[in-house]
């Protein structure tokens, strides 16, 4: 609430009779006219520092939000530089096992080439031992022994398999895309005919079980890394979550402490005095007060009934509308008098429904007898007499009802002719071959259509009337043409195809 104005003194302007000349008024009012200009210099002040400190409230809510996103920036880039050196140092790791492991396969290839040199300097001295044996045997043409009958044994023969030789050379250290370019024969050469066979040997045995032991440890060791990345890795997690926690119970601390400090100084728009039937604190303006730097009235409802809030106590939390403030505010009678229009519009509106209701049934009820033949017709026009099915009832001095349904020659269907005209009725009175007409012409149509049907359908019925007497006709599409007239009982026999046999369409069966 605004601090009290002083009352302004008016003051009527006297013309001046000097044109340009000023007029010196009176100390005493020159006094007083600037005391008033002061106090409303004051005034002006007061409310732009007002306004100002509104401002200012929400500028600081927004810097507050604002710090809060650099801050939440800051930890993910902490979070994304942790998981980049981390990465980094798995990477160091894993290339550090990765030359470990090239290292142990350069010392495996190293021994196995020491074994074939080993094994190629056995086959030589065992030759020359031979050659020294027996001098000049190696002058005779030697004997081509039969391949076949070559038993496998412990040493390198010319009847083994490539797949074998291709074995027992890599395990010589040769590498395996240089196999896939030799042949036996230069596989036989490489390998040496004659010379012992690393696969049969026992430091062979002993080589494979290393390599085994080698594997399963390095098997081991891989799956204890595994755990052990695993539990660093849980461990960050629980670290992780417990200071993300640790930070919201801050946060949420900090919005607390905010919302006290912004309480306590928007006391001060707490300056409307209301009755305690309304509340028993003093409210503020809605639209004066913020929720940590946001306006309260973009998103406060009336707790009476939920509508835009205009005032406010925010110790109690409580928010009030306009209507329900002025509501609340009103003597017994005035309550008794709005209860008393309020249930004068209820019934108003109550009597407007039942209106709309009647006149809704009372629709579908006109709508109901309309297609109700018992309602249209009564009975001699639904169901005719035997004298009116004679087609000399009536001495031929009424009136004949006749229909006629088939094609037409549209070029398409089969045609025979116009189709015959068959006798249904007669009649005294035209009136009642004209109802006869449209009864049998809409509720009995050949294509058994309820009358709504039949008349709501894409049909073009021609109706014409001649002398008051009428008839239908109508070629729905792709379909028969269904007509039915009335004529005097003496003209219908000189009809086109007409024949006094009666039709069967107002029949329940066929």
């Amino acid at each position: 609430m605004s601090p009290p104005r002083k009352p302004s003194h008016s003051y009527s302007k006297q013309p001046n009779k000097d044109h340009g000349r000023k007029q010196a008024l009176p100390p005493q009012h020159s006094n007083t006219n600037r005391l008033l200009l002061m106090d409303a210099t004051k005034e002006k002040y007061e409310k732009e520092l007002k306004e100002f400190g509104t401002e200012k409230n929400k500028l600081k809510g927004q810097i507050r939000a604002l710090q809060e996103q650099y801050d939440q920036l800051k930890r993910d880039t902490q979070s994304a530089t942790q998981k980049k050196d981390r990465a980094e140092k798995e990477s160091r790791a894993a290339l550090a096992k990765k030359k470990e492991y090239e290292k142990e396969a350069k010392t495996v290839k190293k021994a196995l080439e020491s074994y074939r040199v080993e094994l190629a300097s056995l086959a030589k001295t065992k030759q020359e031992a031979a050659t020294k044996a027996t001098p000049g045997q190696s002058e005779r043409p030697t004997k081509k022994q039969k391949t076949g009958k070559q038993v496998k044994g412990g040493t390198i023969v010319k009847s083994m398999k490539v797949a074998e030789l291709k074995e027992e050379a890599v395990a010589r250290g040769i590498d395996v895309k240089e196999l896939t370019r030799i042949n036996k024969d230069s596989l036989l050469n490489i390998l040496v005919v004659g010379s012992r066979r690393i696969l049969m040997t026992d430091a062979w045995d002993e080589v494979v079980s290393l390599r085994k032991t080698f594997a399963e440890e390095r098997q081991k060791a891989a799956q204890l890394e595994r755990q052990r990345q695993w539990r660093e890795q849980e461990k960050k997690r629980q670290e992780e979550e417990q200071r993300w926690r640790e930070q919201e119970k801050n946060r949420q601390k900090q919005i607390e402490k905010d919302r006290a400090e912004e309480i306590s100084k928007q006391r001060e728009f707490h300056s409307l005095s209301v009755s305690k039937k309304v509340h028993g604190c003093k409210l503020a303006f809605t639209k004066d007060l913020l929720v940590l730097g946001t306006p309260r009235i973009y998103y406060a409802r009336c707790d009476e009934c939920g509508g835009n809030v205009e005032y406010t106590c925010e110790g109690c939390d409580y928010d009030i509308c306009k209507e329900c403030f002025k509501e609340k505010n009103m003597t017994a009678s005035e309550k008794k008098a709005v209860a008393k229009r309020k249930a004068a519009e209820e019934k108003e509106q109550q009597r407007v429904e039942a209106e709309k209701q009647r006149v809704e049934a009372e629709k579908q009820r006109v709508e109901a007898e309309k297609w109700d033949p018992n309602i249209q017709f009564v009975d001699k026009i639904i169901n005719p007499s035997d004298k009116n099915k004679d087609p000399d009832g009536n001495k031929s001095k009424g009136f004949t009802v006749w229909c006629s349904d088939g094609y037409g020659n549209d070029g398409w269907h089969s045609y025979e002719g116009s189709p015959a005209k068959e006798f249904d009725t007669t009649y005294v009175t035209k009136k009642e071959a004209n109802e006869r007409a449209r009864y049998l012409f809409q509720w009995k149509n050949p294509w058994g259509l309820e009358a709504d049907e039949f008349e709501e359908g894409a049909h073009e019925i021609d109706e014409s009337t001649n002398e008051g007497m009428i008839s239908y006709v109508v070629t729905p599409d792709d379909s028969t043409t269904w007509s039915v007239g009335v004529v005097p009982d003496a003209a219908f026999p000189y009809l086109d195809n007409a024949t006094r046999t009666r039709h069967h369409y107002d029949r329940d069966y066929f």
